[in-house]
């Protein structure tokens, strides 16, 4: 069975507990999401002492989760805490039933850093039965009550407010650097599978863009579209007399949903509307009869390939 020890450090009161505990009264599932080291753990585990720490995080207890998710919920017959949860999201629709079927509120307490992959497991399968608290880095008032501030605010700014800091008086410079580095080194390298892949890609062709025109001594000369029914273009290139449409995918194979915007925009703008252009992950360049299909390390904005 899985500790329910608190971990080592003084804990420093967070305003969200008792909104946390208030929630626990009311639904069978907490989820507490939030960036790294924000205090996620020691907040849900101060607040719920009696219930078991799991962190999935742990190889032997995602393994047990993942092969026999009825056997590890079993384990907990009066709930327990389930620490970074987003790594089991085949353990979701097994909560759903083990709290359909029990009808306990306060019963699991989720947590996880990654927010996005977390709350797309919630709105498949735990929606109506988990309530959301997010958990950012503590607030001034938080730290001036614990009487680890001072007046004085260039501190304060450089100080940041993660509460590893604070609980083990860390050199806040140090800490924000290895902060950074962990993250881009673990979940960074995940962005193959991560649901902000797309977003990120999206973001790394923008500015590929960018950076040619602002090297060029030119000012931005892109757009998002979007009208009131929902159709949109990721990008519109102003070339003057013309506008190019652009779509941005991050997946390696074409479909045919990625040219349904393209399609509708070129139709719409009719004369105005110069080639569309689709930017996506893949290796393979295609021309069709309205559309340059570009694989992404092809994009050269230097040479007004588009």
């Amino acid at each position: 069975m899985a500790s329910a020890q608190q971990p080592a450090g003084a804990y420093i009161p967070r305003d969200a507990e008792s909104r946390l505990k208030r929630l626990a009264r009311g639904y069978p599932l907490l989820v507490v999401t939030g960036p790294r080291q924000s205090g996620k753990s020691t907040l849900v585990r101060h607040s719920f002492p009696a219930h078991p720490y799991v962190s999935l995080e742990d190889l032997d207890q995602r393994e047990f989760a993942q092969t026999d998710p009825r056997g590890f919920l079993s384990r907990f017959s009066e709930g327990a805490i389930l620490d970074e949860a987003q790594r089991c999201p085949e353990l979701f629709s097994y909560l759903q039933t083990h709290v359909d079927n029990r009808q306990r509120p306060g019963e699991f307490i989720l947590t996880g850093s990654q927010q996005f992959g977390l709350l797309s497991g919630i709105t498949q399968s735990l929606a109506g039965r988990a309530a959301l608290l997010t958990l950012l880095p503590m607030t001034y008032g938080e730290l001036k009550r614990a009487e680890k501030v001072r007046r004085n605010l260039d501190k304060v700014l450089f100080d940041g407010a993660f509460p590893p800091i604070f609980d083990r008086d860390l050199e806040p410079h140090i800490w924000h650097g290895n902060y950074a580095r962990a993250y881009l080194e673990r979940d960074v390298r995940q962005l193959n599978t991560h649901v902000q892949r797309g977003a990120l890609f999206e973001t790394w062709v923008v500015g590929e863009l960018l950076k040619a025109r602002y090297n060029a001594g030119e000012t931005s000369n892109l757009y998002f579209w979007r009208d009131r029914s929902g159709h949109e273009i990721d990008l519109l290139i102003d070339h003057g007399s013309q506008l190019s449409p652009l779509e941005i995918k991050s997946g390696q194979t074409t479909n045919k949903d990625y040219f349904k915007g393209l399609h509708f925009w070129r139709t719409l703008a009719g004369d105005s509307a110069a080639r569309a252009w689709l930017v996506y992950g893949g290796s393979a360049r295609q021309t069709r009869s309205d559309v340059t299909v570009l694989p992404w390390y092809e994009i050269d904005p230097e040479q007004r390939v588009i």
